[in-house]
């Protein structure tokens, strides 16, 4: 016997008091971007990526386009820009490119996967992209690759330090629920402070309480990871956790001189103030492992400290090194020996860190070619020399940048050999 529409509005409506039904809107899923399979293409060549995303604002504000939606084909006006200032522009940026690697990813994933993931917005933005509409797999693995950084609660609106829970633990936890239906399933959280007070407590956790573990191992009978999305962030950034965290500390803000990452105050201050005085790019970071930055071609130009900046670098690479060996964190092997390792990451003040680790990349897949094609097996691989990221989502205006960058180098012969020179220090290339 058919329901009349009384009934079921009465049955629904009784549904969501009850919980058993819930509606949720949430407009920053409908953030799009579309492709330029050129630009695409043409900076996957430059830097020797596997796979290479250049995405634009997809919009069309046209009354036709509102009233009667884009025609078939159209990519509704991909050439439009967002009319929104900075910090909206930089916000829907990071969403448009989360949600468009979001939904390659639900075409690419396959059952058994092993996913990495580090913490921040964008993760976590994929993270939730993700779970809006997963793909049924079986089998699936996630593992955080870095502790918290949290103070011991999470605030909401004017926190003291902290926001929002954006750790690689939340990112996992988020794909986790997406796929609790499906069979097989598994994850690990870290709940661990990002920094420890020396190298030996750090090691001892991460042998005994982490799926990842010392130099690119894994525990809990973990296989080799096959995914990993990470994004870039830089203490250039006023919005970078860690910048936030040192500019109270610096002041004297109880909360911060209190807090667990006060461990890593005086090994950040020292890192940021070396770079400060040798004229270096603030430290950058990969998944919490903070690595050196090197400034683009156009700020090396005309540059009267551009000898002494190796010095420098190698000084600061140390101090960097130190920190890193005491943070629960995981190792450059980690990335290296997983089959897909895709950034997703816009410009602005994190540009010289991508910069530098496509810098990095690139160098690590031309010796990996030569490498291949020297040997008598032409099927040879050395997942531990392989570079740090194969795959890219990011914008147009960052793609532009980093091109011009690069063609910059390859036309100055100068330059290129000072690239040549300073990479290594960073520690992003393979060692020999």
């Amino acid at each position: 016997m058919p329901l009349s529409q009384a009934t079921v509005n009465r049955l629904l409506q009784r549904a969501k008091q009850l919980g058993v039904v819930s509606v949720s809107i949430d407009s920053s899923f409908a953030v799009e971007m579309a492709l330029d399979q050129d630009l695409s293409r043409e900076l996957r060549d430059a830097f020797l990526l596997q796979e290479c995303s250049v995405l634009r604002p997809r919009i069309d504000l046209s009354p036709a386009a509102s009233e009667n939606g884009p025609p078939d084909g159209d990519d509704r006006n991909p050439e439009s820009e967002w009319s929104f200032d900075e910090t909206e522009t930089e916000e829907r940026t990071l969403l448009g490119l989360s949600n468009f690697a979001a939904a390659e990813a639900r075409n690419t994933w396959q059952s058994g996967d092993h996913t990495l993931l580090g913490g921040g917005r964008t993760t976590c933005w994929f993270a939730r992209a993700m779970k809006r509409n997963p793909p049924s797999k079986r089998d699936l693995a996630f593992t955080p690759l870095s502790g918290r950084l949290w103070v011991e609660d999470w605030r909401f609106g004017e926190a003291d330090i902290m926001e929002k829970p954006l750790d690689a633990d939340d990112a996992v936890h988020i794909l986790a629920e997406a796929f609790e239906n499906e069979p097989g399933g598994r994850f690990s959280q870290i709940n661990q402070p990002l920094y420890l007070n020396s190298v030996t407590e750090a090691e001892l956790i991460l042998k005994r309480h982490c799926a990842l573990g010392p130099r690119g191992q894994w525990n809990f009978d973990l296989p080799a990871a096959t995914r990993a999305y990470v994004g870039i962030g830089s203490l250039a950034s006023d919005k970078h956790r860690l910048a936030i965290f040192l500019e109270k500390y610096k002041k004297g803000d109880p909360t911060a001189k209190s807090s667990y990452l006060a461990a890593a105050a005086k090994d950040l201050l020292c890192i940021t103030g070396k770079c400060e005085n040798n004229q270096l790019e603030m430290p950058a970071d990969i998944g919490n492992r903070i690595f050196p930055a090197l400034m683009l071609p156009s700020k090396l130009i005309g540059l009267r400290s551009l000898e002494d900046v190796p010095l420098g670098m190698a000084d600061v690479s140390a101090k960097i090194a130190l920190l890193n060996s005491k943070a629960i964190v995981m190792d450059w092997l980690h990335l290296r020996r997983t089959r897909s390792v895709r950034a997703i990451a816009s410009g602005g003040s994190k540009l010289p860190g991508l910069w530098t680790i496509l810098l990095a990349a690139r160098a690590d897949a031309a010796r990996s070619r030569r490498s291949r094609q020297d040997a008598a097996d032409k099927t040879v691989s050395t997942p531990d020399k392989a570079p740090l990221i194969s795959e890219l989502t990011t914008d147009c205006a960052t793609a532009q940048a980093l091109l011009s960058a690069i063609e910059m180098v390859k036309n100055d012969e100068a330059l290129s050999r000072w690239y040549e020179r300073v990479l290594p220090i960073t520690g992003l290339t393979a060692k020999d």
